[in-house]
This record gives C-alpha cells, sequence and structure tokens, in this order.
C-alpha cells in the first residue's frame, strides 16, 4: 500500500512539473467569465515595441474582466498569437514577465485589437520574438464594457515547446498541499 501511494505522488508529481505541449502549436481554452477586471488599459491600435513602434500615452478606461495565461518558451525565436470568440470582440496583450495589472505599460511587448480588417472574432499579432526561458503572460479581455465575457480559444505558433508556468502562489500551494500530504501519510501511515 505504501509503495503505490508513493508510485502515485511520483507519477503525479513528474506529471504536474513536466506538462508541456509537444510540437511547435499551444492551444489552450480558457474563460474571462469570472476573472480580475481592471481599468485604465493601454490604447493599443497595433502597438509594437519589436518593430520599433511607441506607446502614443493614450488610454481607455473601462473596468474588463481580463485572463492572464504565463508561460516560456523552450527555443528562441518569432512567434505568433491568436486569440478567438464568439461571444465577445477579443483585445489581446503580451507582457515580458509577470503582468502586473496596478502598471501596463512597463514590460508591455505587443497590443491589438482587431486580427485583419472587420475581424472582430479574433484578436493577436504574428512574428514577435522570444527569448527561450524568458516568462511572458497573454492577455485577453473584452474589447468593450457591456460585452458578455466568456470562453475563448487561443493558440501561439512558434519554433518551441510553450510551457505554461504556474503563477507564483499557485506553486506555493501545492508546496503545502503536498506537505499536507506527506504530513497525514506519516500520521496515519504508523
Amino acid at each position: 500500500m505504501r509503495l503505490r501511494m508513493r508510485m502515485l505522488l511520483l507519477v503525479l508529481l513528474v506529471g504536474l512539473l513536466t506538462s508541456s505541449c509537444y510540437g511547435n502549436t499551444f492551444n489552450f481554452t480558457a474563460t474571462t467569465v469570472g476573472a480580475p477586471t481592471s481599468g485604465i488599459w493601454p490604447n493599443v491600435t497595433p502597438f509594437n515595441t519589436t518593430t520599433g513602434g511607441t506607446f502614443d500615452g493614450s488610454f481607455y478606461n473601462p473596468f474588463l474582466p481580463y485572463s492572464a495565461f504565463t508561460f516560456t518558451v523552450d527555443t528562441s525565436g518569432s512567434y505568433d498569437f491568436l486569440s478567438t470568440s464568439t461571444v465577445f470582440d477579443p483585445y489581446t496583450y503580451l507582457y515580458s514577465g509577470v503582468f502586473n495589472p496596478a502598471d501596463k505599460v512597463t514590460n508591455l511587448i505587443v497590443g491589438n485589437d482587431v486580427f485583419g480588417p472587420g475581424n472582430f472574432s479574433q484578436s493577436g499579432f504574428n512574428g514577435i520574438p522570444l527569448t527561450a526561458s524568458d516568462v511572458y503572460t497573454y492577455i485577453t479581455l473584452p474589447d468593450v464594457t457591456g460585452e458578455t465575457p466568456g470562453l475563448y480559444t487561443a493558440s501561439i505558433n512558434g519554433p518551441g515547446i510553450v510551457t505554461p508556468t504556474p503563477e507564483p502562489g499557485t506553486a506555493l500551494l501545492l508546496g503545502w498541499g503536498l506537505i499536507g500530504v506527506a504530513a497525514l501519510r506519516r500520521r496515519f501511515g504508523k
């Protein structure tokens, strides 16, 4: 029984530590329902620091629910991003490092509203250079106040493997959970 429990914990831990997408496309589905809200978003149409663009300093101020996906890549190169929703018109941003909702300009790499003329169900950007092992955060939110939050799908395409990075609080919670399981095993395993 002890060996079986140890094997189960080992498989769970290895699975959590090595979960990533093998290939050149990472797809995920997320939602803005019940997501945190934040206002004063940079007005980008499009804004791209990688091509020499500069932020013009204008903002729009609706408090909108946003979804943040934090990740790393294992290969430096050019990556494409796309968010698609049938519920809302997505607005997307890419940040270097972990996103700070109190400071939406620092570390902003690129942002975009519509992906192509008249295409209000998609947002994204192409050809964004990313560096291996650096942390990035991909933000998706509804474009305007009053739009219904909902599900969206997103993809990141590039030369390397995209690996989701847990927020520091998630990693801490996982660590405390594993400590609790070990303590229970020790207490009741005798």
